[in-house]
């Protein structure tokens, strides 16, 4: 625009030029104007150096004598393109002056319907270079210019292979005094006439031309300046090599001041552009539309610096208020200096103004990728630095080269990208420096689980990896672990309450390190019919984890609950992934009597006395626990009943080896009942467990004593018991004087079935009766159970009352209710 109006200034000084030679001529031969037309014509050429013609002239006397010319005619240097024309051309003369000292004022030009014809040809030059060119001061004093009705053409070859043609009409013009070296009122009223719309142009005020011989460019203005209406993209080829953006398109309206001179002047005023199209790829990869922009300023510029002393930017309802210097322009490094402050910014709303192309790549993704949403405050900005800092981004190390202090609220933040519950209702402040991106007392939920978090990025704008530094502490609740352990796991293990984790971490995304103290004692949680942990009961978690290649590692953590303490490595899976998870611990020596309140199957068995276990075990995160345990138990004088029928197992001292559902006893020594024993054996299955028994006597399990006069000893044999069935895989003993030995099974329920081999050395048939009558004791007080029997007998020898026998084999079927 401020091309636009040198050029009709321009136009407005070749007319001067013109009335000045032809006045010269006048005061010559005033008496007798149209006779010395050859004589105009040749001296107005000569100061053109143009051919100019005219219709007609005459003189008028009023005021001064008024010398008027009518359709005027100028052509260009070449003779045959018309330069300019005027339907008339008035000169007002001082006829004082002139009689007493010979001395020529014009003291008003008034040209009506002008059209001056200015061009750019494709070097760059002008055709009007030779008439604003300096010159001698002209013999004339020259007066006020009127310009009434005119126009200008201007086109412009050198701008695009193809040519620009801009028209301004209805060109009103009024300078009161052309006086070199003073001042003069300016007014000047112009429209550019496009195709569906007129954009009109106003200036007002005053004008300071310079001295002899100082070009005219050089004047100094003091006007506001109003622009309705200009079409943006029409004007976008002049300023397309000075701005970094591709392209800006819009209707601009103006409303501004200006004083000064070129390089040295003073601007205020509004500026407001609507229906904005802006394309700048390098900070704005989706090009931004906003709907109007307005930037209300105070602006001084200099041959050295640029002061913006005031700046308010709006755009969709987003305001920015800055002030900011350039200094040492024209220098190889000149200096920024740029405060700022910006709110309320709906990320939700406003996202798309952000420049990602001037945020570091993994910052910009960050936000792209999980940044959801969020009204910030920028409540303070200063950007202070040379530009070679400023192209090292990062480098250059310094604290104050950039500062931008946000606050947040109502932030929403998905940390995965996938099915991680959101970080919602986000409040709190932000710092961005050139190297750190700092957090400080940010608050909000993950999901339903209150945080607080304090942190920061820091060298997010250097070459190597940024480091996560942070505090936080978590209230978690059952929906967020339920998503941490995963679904099929959580429906074995419920939660409640409101307990608090403390956590910190250290390092670069790639190698990250977690440390966390999880206070548990308020919760209350189940894992199946596993553990019961009630509220109040002292109960801690704390853990060093470490993330690599995305995947989480705790290493060491410790639980704590009541006496009992649990130290070891975990490694779970990744959620996306099928992956298997490790877990491998050491318990403390604990005593089983304090396992009974947290541990119902402790609590069944009557577990008592000290064990200590080192296990491991891996298994898919959908089974709720490891598919497969290794590891050893240690017992020391622990108690346990492992049936309901049972006598309680005593005084147990030992070692057991789990190896996937087996264990193994290398040895394992204790009573059973008042029976000593040492066991050897294994455990196979949890589910029906089995196990060896060396040695039984009927009352340590439960049966009655055999009737006065019968004795059963020197029991020896491998039974084993699971979930109410024994399996008799081999048994002696000595009743009275014979033998017995047997193999067989026994299941306990509603009803006791004995299925079995036996055999006996000797036997009679009172002994037979004897062994038949074995039943559960407190059979008499609750009563019996039914009984069934079936057995296939051998006796070698014996007799049935004073019936004597050899080599017996029966099948024997007995039931008793």
């Amino acid at each position: 625009m401020k091309k636009r109006i040198p050029l009709i200034l321009s136009a407005a000084l070749v007319i001067i030029f013109m009335a000045g030679g032809l006045s010269v001529y006048f005061y010559r031969h005033i008496q007798d104007l149209e006779s010395y037309r050859p004589a105009i014509v040749t001296y107005a050429k000569k100061a053109l150096n143009r051919d100019v013609q005219y219709a007609s002239g005459h003189v008028s006397c009023g005021f001064g004598p008024l010398l008027t010319f009518d359709r005027v005619r100028i052509r260009e240097k070449n003779s045959r393109d018309s330069f300019a024309s005027a339907a008339r051309l008035t000169v007002r003369v001082a006829l004082l002056p002139y009689l007493l000292e010979r001395k020529i004022i014009v003291k008003e030009i008034t040209l009506q319907q002008p059209h001056i014809v200015i061009i750019r040809d494709e070097q760059g030059k002008w055709n009007i270079d030779d008439l604003i060119e300096t010159k001698k001061e002209p013999p004339v004093e020259l007066g006020g210019l009127t310009v009434q009705g005119g126009a200008v053409t201007f086109r412009d070859l050198w701008i695009s292979p193809e040519g620009r043609q801009t028209d301004f009409k209805e060109v009103r013009l009024k300078i009161d005094q052309w006086q070199r070296g003073g001042k003069t009122a300016l007014q000047l009223e112009a429209v550019i006439a496009e195709k569906t719309r007129k954009t009109r142009l106003g200036v007002e005020g005053a004008l300071y031309l310079p001295r002899y011989p100082e070009p005219i460019i050089n004047s100094r203005i003091d006007v506001p300046l109003r622009i309705q209406d200009l079409d943006l993209a029409t004007s976008w080829p002049y300023y397309r090599g000075k701005v970094p953006f591709q392209q800006l398109a819009g209707l601009l309206n103006a409303d501004m001041v200006i004083k000064g001179r070129k390089q040295d002047f003073t601007s205020s005023g509004a500026i407001t552009l609507n229906n904005v199209r802006l394309q700048y790829s390098k900070v704005f990869p989706d090009p931004p539309a906003p709907s109007s922009v307005r930037l209300v300023y105070d602006l001084k510029r200099t041959a050295e610096d640029i002061s913006l002393s005031k700046a308010d930017l709006a755009f969709d309802d987003v305001r920015i208020k800055g002030q900011g210097a350039i200094r040492d322009l024209g220098k190889e490094d000149p200096f920024l200096d740029i405060k700022a402050t910006l709110g309320p910014f709906d990320l939700e709303r406003h996202g798309k103004y952000l420049p990602h192309g001037i945020i570091t790549r993994i910052a910009s993704a960050f936000i792209k990728e999980h940044i959801r949403a969020g009204i910030f405050n920028v409540e303070e900005v200063f950007l202070k630095g040379r530009l070679s800092q400023l192209r090292k981004w990062g480098e250059a190390g310094h604290d104050n080269l950039l500062f931008v202090k946000t606050s947040v609220e109502k932030g929403v933040v998905n940390p995965e990208g996938g099915s991680a519950p959101f970080f919602n209702g986000v409040k709190g402040e932000l710092v961005f420096m050139e190297r750190d991106i700092l957090f400080n007392q940010l608050t909000g939920y993950f999901g339903t689980s209150p945080v607080t978090l304090t942190g920061r990025i820091a060298g997010y704008s250097l070459a190597e990896p940024a480091t996560y530094p942070f505090n936080a502490t978590v209230q978690p609740t059952n929906r967020e672990l339920a998503w941490l352990i995963g679904e099929d796991l959580s429906k074995i293990l419920s939660f409640r309450g409101n307990t608090t984790l403390k956590l910190n971490g250290m390092g670069p995304w790639a190698n990250y390190r977690l440390q966390g103290e999880w206070n548990l004692t308020p919760a209350h949680y189940r894992y199946g019919d596993i553990m019961i942990k009630t509220a109040g009961q002292e109960n801690r978690l704390d853990f060093v984890a470490a993330i690599r290649d995305g995947r989480l590692q705790i290493d060491p953590f410790n639980y704590s609950l009541g006496s009992l303490v649990l130290s070891g490595t975990l490694t779970p899976p990744r959620q996306d992934t099928n992956q298997t998870y490790s877990i491998s611990f050491r318990t403390n020596t604990v005593n089983l009597r304090d396992l009974q309140a947290s541990f119902p199957e402790v609590k069944r068995c009557q577990g008592e006395g000290l064990a200590q276990a080192v296990m491991s075990g891996e298994g898919a995160v959908k089974t709720g626990a490891p598919d497969r345990w290794r590891g050893d138990i240690s017992l020391q004088g622990t108690s346990f009943r492992l049936a309901e029928k049972m006598r309680q197992i005593r005084d147990v001292n030992g070692l057991a080896h789990l190896e996937g559902e087996k264990i193994t006893f290398s040895p394992l020594s204790g009573r059973y009942g008042e029976t000593p024993f040492t066991v050897a054996g294994a455990v196979t299955g949890f589910k029906t467990p089995s196990f060896p028994l060396p040695f039984f006597h009927p009352e340590e399990f439960g049966y009655q004593s055999l009737p006065a006069g019968y004795q059963l000893r020197d029991v020896s044999g491998d039974i084993s018991f699971g979930k109410d069935l024994w399996q008799v895989r081999s048994l002696s003993a000595r009743l009275n004087d014979a033998v017995v030995t047997a193999r067989g099974s026994i299941r306990d329920g509603r009803e006791r079935v004995i299925n079995g081999d036996v055999a006996f050395s000797y036997l009679k048939g009172e002994e037979l009766a004897a062994l038949l009558k074995l039943n559960s004791a407190g059979a008499r007080k609750t009563g019996a159970s039914p009984i069934s029997v079936q057995a296939r007998v051998r006796v070698a020898a014996g007799k049935i009352g004073e019936l004597p026998f050899a080599d017996l084999r029966a099948e024997l079927g007995y039931h008793a209710d």
